[in-house]
């Protein structure tokens, strides 16, 4: 599966997102583990654009909660960064109001790592995330 540009994998959980990331390799996604911290504190001035993503992934399952949904809206902002939430299915009405953003997509943790790479891919392409033909 062939996927333009970086895909940042992240979570609260550094462990999550590194196994996260394998699983994409797995399938040809050209992921990347970033630490949480580590892309909150970037600064998103135009010389760092180069380096942004495509598309960020964020796991964040059992930790739904205000800041981290203000963390995700701020991925979502600068540029056309497209940001897939990993959820449950019970917290995922939590970002129901991110989805008025055209860059932010929610799956639920029963997302398998292929469906998540065909959720990239179809990102990428500039498509939804959702298939149409589902």
């Amino acid at each position: 599966m062939s996927v333009a540009g970086p895909v940042w994998v992240l979570s609260p959980h550094l462990l999550v997102a590194q196994a996260v990331t394998a699983a994409l390799r797995s399938v040809g996604v050209p992921a990347e583990t970033r630490r949480w911290e580590s892309v909150l504190e970037e600064d998103g001035s135009e010389s760092s654009a180069p380096l942004r993503p495509a598309v960020v992934i964020a796991i964040v399952d059992g930790v739904d909660n205000s800041a981290v949904v203000g963390h995700v809206e701020a991925f979502a902002q600068p540029g056309d960064v497209r940001v897939v939430v990993v959820s449950s299915a019970d917290a995922s009405t939590r970002w129901g109001g991110l989805l008025a953003n055209d860059a932010v997509d929610v799956v639920t943790v029963t997302t398998s790592v292929t469906q998540l790479a065909e959720v990239v891919k179809r990102l990428t392409a500039g498509a939804s995330s959702m298939d149409p033909e589902e």
